[in-house]
């Protein structure tokens, strides 16, 4: 695995989740409506802060998430402070939710303080998502034009997660799905999200030519285009940006684009583009 891993999982997990909290609350299972995400910081009697992942408000009060790559007693612990606290500054029921990345099901964990009173830690697997399941229901609905659910979408961004072994493959899958989406369909923002999740994918599992074919392809489609040398000299810092303006604009001339929009887009001056297009 690649090194700093655990933070790049919680960081894509969040990112996820706050896009869209309804939908992430129905990929798991959880049956109620989530209004918004709220402060992540708690303070306890001693004025020790303790910043939580992902708590939110909810139509059955206050759901903590915790994005969990090894899962500790210690942790459990944790998370029933964060319980504590949540209820202490807040005054609603707190439900304490585990996204755990290695659990093998889901299972309600209780856990016993003191004699008659219980804890209950709500875990999620990951793995018990099947990744397959989760591409047969959207091709399907796309196979009759039917637009794909919130949460069907949402399996779609964590799709490389829910299998590691097979994290490249199940990458390569979630892009071929991208580029089959039909904007008139699932929404502009939609795709661009999704867009971003699989180059984060690929930038930090160091997937070069999945994100030379992210590249290509959002210079074809004209409402990403104009923000698509941005997104990716962002990404591919290594390649520099002035090798990244060059690899787009031989993209877009090699697809006939006129030397205007090759100047435009890439962030090349004219008179260069117009080299290029001499010496092709």
């Amino acid at each position: 695995m690649s090194k700093g891993y655990p933070n790049f999982y919680d960081r894509m997990m969040k990112n996820i989740a706050s896009y869209d909290l309804k939908s992430f609350f129905l990929f798991f299972g959880l049956d109620c409506i989530p209004y918004f995400s709220i402060a992540n910081e708690v303070v306890d009697g001693g004025l020790n802060l303790s910043l939580l992942d992902l708590p939110v408000c909810t139509s059955k009060g206050i759901v903590n998430f915790e994005f969990q790559f090894d899962r500790d007693e210690a942790d459990d612990r944790r998370f029933i402070r964060y319980g504590v606290q949540l209820y202490e500054k807040y005054g609603f029921p707190v439900m304490s939710v585990v996204i755990d990345f290695k659990a093998q099901e889901d299972e309600p964990f209780p856990i016993e303080i003191s004699k008659g009173c219980v804890f209950t830690i709500y875990v999620k697997s990951l793995n018990e998502r099947n990744p397959d399941i989760v591409l047969n229901n959207i091709n399907d609905k796309l196979a009759i034009n039917e637009k794909p659910l919130g949460k069907d979408l949402t399996g779609l961004k964590l799709l490389p997660f829910l299998d590691l072994d097979r994290k490249i493959e199940l990458l390569d899958k979630a892009t071929e799905v991208l580029f089959s989406l039909d904007k008139n369909l699932v929404g502009l923002r939609e795709i661009k999200h999704l867009m971003r999740v699989i180059m984060f994918y690929s930038h930090q599992w160091n997937y070069e030519e999945n994100l030379d074919r992210l590249g290509r392809w959002s210079i074809m489609v004209d409402d990403l285009s104009q923000d698509a040398v941005v997104h990716f000299g962002k990404v591919n810092r290594k390649k520099g940006r002035e090798e990244r303006s060059y690899e787009v604009a031989r993209y877009m001339i090699d697809d006939g684009f006129s030397a205007e929009d090759v100047s435009k887009y890439s962030r090349l001056d004219l008179s260069i583009v117009n080299q290029l297009m001499l010496m092709k």
